[in-house]
């Protein structure tokens, strides 16, 4: 998780999934201030954008507000070699670790997204140039993710 206690501000990279929705809520109850970030990256799986969107809308109603966007990299969806961006493939099922699974990494994924974070980071942390300010970067990512990764 975090090597000490996160900052009152973290920009954390929201997918929708469990993962980051449960980092999300840790946040929350450390009473961190959240600027959100959600990717575009061209996946099929936009239904976890979707569930982010209406989770966000769940907080808002009961007076929980969070900055957040969705970038848009829909770019590399044409650029990487993955069933979850290549509408010629199709996604495959099964449990992750199989060895099919392996057709569904987008290639530094999570380094791009990271990468992003921590420059939005560094943008709310120098904004006002008397007063820096200390921000962390969250990234709920699944732990098992290294078992199909090349």
């Amino acid at each position: 998780m975090f090597a000490d206690t996160p900052a009152r501000k973290v920009v954390i990279s929201l997918s929708g999934g469990m993962d980051s929705t449960g980092l999300l809520m840790h946040l929350l109850a450390k009473d961190c201030e959240i600027y959100g970030i959600s990717f575009n990256y061209g996946q099929k799986h936009v239904i976890e954008i979707e569930r982010l969107k209406a989770n966000i809308a769940y907080l808002n109603e009961n007076k929980i507000h969070i900055q957040h966007t969705v970038i848009d990299l829909s770019v590399l969806g044409t650029l990487y070699n993955s069933a979850l961006t290549d509408p010629d493939q199709e996604v495959p099922e099964g449990h992750y670790e199989a060895d099919n699974m392996k057709q569904t990494v987008v290639p530094n994924r999570n380094a791009i997204f990271s990468s992003i974070a921590y420059g939005y980071a560094l943008s709310i942390a120098t904004k006002d140039e008397n007063k820096k300010e200390k921000v962390s970067i969250a990234l709920g990512v699944h732990s098992g993710d290294h078992v199909i990764y090349p």
